[in-house]
């Protein structure tokens, strides 16, 4: 069957063709009502798969952080859409269309003959939520504290650059100590796109949690308080001073910073998060059951009610 395209995003008017790509750029700015001193650019459009209109990229730039967003434009220049164009395919479910699960929303399933559709992710009764997730989560290399045959696990997914994930390391430290020898606790990363030297300090902490895994806590707190003082041009140096401080040596952090298989393994552990349904940080699950936010009294519930289940 041909699939369909549909379009995530928002309609607005846009000049007559041609287009003056400043033009467009100033449009965008006024209909999303972007900060001034937020750079705003277009750049060059090719065909779409949809007949009738035009592909291109908006280049989004605020100090150090830039991206790129989809854009759509009509062939006559009158319209655009601000959003990503995704094809429609087969659900998990018999019957219906999908639209795949991406960027913090749920999936769109259309039923057949396309009157109908809900967003939404499709849930298996005979599929037991906890052991699914939990099948996702790959444990075995995972540097974690707490004994190796606790009988709770908690995972969390962090971004070093993360304030919020910050935070949680503290209430985490703080509290988790007095479930005593009943916890088992893995660090994930999952750095954001949004946070621009999240992804170099979880390459480097990669690199601690490789060459010396007895400093991989201390190396990670030491990037949490840093955080108002790193920037993506001192992420480097600074990982450096943390290593040094940690004993890790030199020359060999230095050689597994620049290893492509670095990179690689904080990407697995990102895709990782993804299968678990991870879309922002901090992420945390208890023996595969997500906790609802962070804060104490939400952790403390799901362990205990793990806790009293095992009794």
């Amino acid at each position: 069957m041909n699939a369909a395209l549909l379009v995530l995003g928002l309609a607005a008017a846009s000049a007559a063709a041609p287009v003056d790509p400043a033009k467009l750029a100033e449009h965008i700015h006024k209909s999303y009502s972007t900060p001034a001193e937020m750079k705003l650019s277009v750049g060059d459009f090719t065909p779409s798969p949809v007949p009738g209109w035009l592909q291109g990229t908006l280049e989004v730039t605020g100090g150090p952080q830039k991206q790129a967003q989809p854009l759509l434009l009509s062939e006559d220049g009158r319209w655009y859409l601000l959003g990503a164009l995704v094809e429609l395919k087969p659900s998990v479910v018999p019957g219906l269309t999908s639209v795949p699960e991406g960027q913090g929303l749920p999936p769109l399933n259309i039923f057949p003959g396309g009157k109908h559709a809900v967003m939404a992710v499709p849930k298996d009764l005979l599929v037991d939520p906890d052991a699914d997730v939990l099948a996702k989560l790959k444990l075995k290399d995972a540097v974690f504290t707490g004994p190796a045959d606790a009988a709770l696990t908690l995972v969390e997914f962090s971004d070093l650059q993360c304030p919020h994930c910050k935070r949680s390391q503290g209430i985490l430290d703080e509290e988790l100590p007095k479930y005593g020898a009943k916890v088992k606790r893995v660090f994930k990363h999952y750095p954001l796109d949004i946070h621009p030297w999240a992804l170099p300090a979880a390459i480097a902490a990669t690199c601690v949690d490789k060459l010396k895994p007895a400093a991989s806590a201390k190396f990670r707190d030491r990037f949490f308080d840093a955080q108002e003082t790193v920037t993506l041009e001192t992420v480097r140096a600074k990982a450096f001073d943390f290593a040094k401080a940690d004993g890790v040596p030199a020359d060999a952090f230095k050689k597994c910073l620049d290893a492509p298989e670095t990179k690689a393994a904080v990407d697995a552990s990102r895709a990782e998060g993804d299968a678990a349904g991870v879309t922002g940080t901090p992420a945390l699950f208890v023996n595969g059951r997500r906790v609802r936010g962070y804060g104490w009294p939400e952790v403390k519930a799901v362990l205990d009610e793990f806790s009293t289940a095992k009794k």
